[in-house]
């Protein structure tokens, strides 16, 4: 039995799954043995701590999800993973206590380890707001996208141009499981990005039956642990199961054998 002041939904479902009751001042409770069942749930929380990030999944805090789940095992202290999210001391600290109090993020000693990766990446894939991302469609006179990606990953190589290649076009590369790529859609740093690259590659714009869109990130943390495939740069898989999961018609399925076979939770 758990008992605290405060339980969140998602240790609530933790201690669910492991079939572990609760109780908390809130009024939360779930009690179950020898025929008895008791569950209630209380909405919201009436002890809120000063300070607590009320979303962990804004553009700048979930550059500690990326790094946390990029690597998955790995032991950090509060200081390296300021350092490899490029985010101040002051927020890393406030996500870091709301990982640890909605039990995502386990606490041993000066080191923080991430205790339930796969709850934390569901938690983020149903908050993820696609919207934040700036979509530009263009058409390109190159029809074939394996072509269309050795374009860019040449132009991106000669004039030394950020990209990362997403979606369905990426998963083609790294864990290949629907067939058929419609578009390729290419994340670039900022809107001076997008006409260098329109220029270069004499694409159009188009409204619908566009065969390649440049994607204006909401965040600078899209490009994070980008991976090399094949002499094309992609974004890495944590970024590109979200785009998947997103991405209507068979994106979820994708994104689901990218899951079993990348990420392994």
């Amino acid at each position: 039995m758990l008992a605290s002041a405060f339980i969140s939904p998602q240790v609530q479902e933790i201690c669910r799954r492991e079939n572990t009751g609760y109780l908390d001042l809130a009024g939360n409770c779930f009690i179950q043995f020898d025929g008895i069942y008791i569950e209630r749930a209380v909405e919201g929380n009436p002890f809120p701590v000063r300070g607590r990030p009320r979303s962990l999944f804004t553009p700048v805090s979930s550059r500690l999800l990326r790094a946390l789940l990029e690597a998955p095992k790995r032991a950090w202290k509060l200081t390296e993973l300021t350092a490899e999210a490029s985010v101040s001391v002051g927020l890393a600290s406030r996500v870091c206590s709301r990982l640890i109090e909605d039990g995502y993020l386990s606490r041993e000693g000066r080191l923080l380890r991430v205790a339930q990766p796969a709850l934390l990446l569901d938690a983020w894939r149903d908050g993820y707001d696609p919207s934040r991302t700036s979509r530009f469609t263009y058409f390109s006179f190159e029809r074939d996208p394996e072509r269309t990606m050795a374009a860019l990953a040449a132009l991106g190589a000669d004039r030394k141009w950020q990209y990362a290649i997403t979606s369905f076009a990426a998963s083609s590369l790294v864990a290949p499981f629907v067939r058929g790529v419609g578009s390729v859609e290419v994340y670039v740093p900022d809107a001076g990005a997008i006409d260098e690259w329109v220029k270069a590659m004499d694409l159009r714009p188009v409204e619908s039956g566009g065969n390649i869109v440049l994607l204006l990130p909401y965040d600078t943390g899209v490009f994070y642990r980008a991976q090399n495939v094949e002499g094309k740069s992609l974004v890495g898989n944590i970024q590109l199961y979200l785009d998947l999961s997103d991405n209507p018609g068979r994106g979820r399925e994708q994104a689901d054998f990218l899951r079993k076979e990348k990420i392994g939770f």
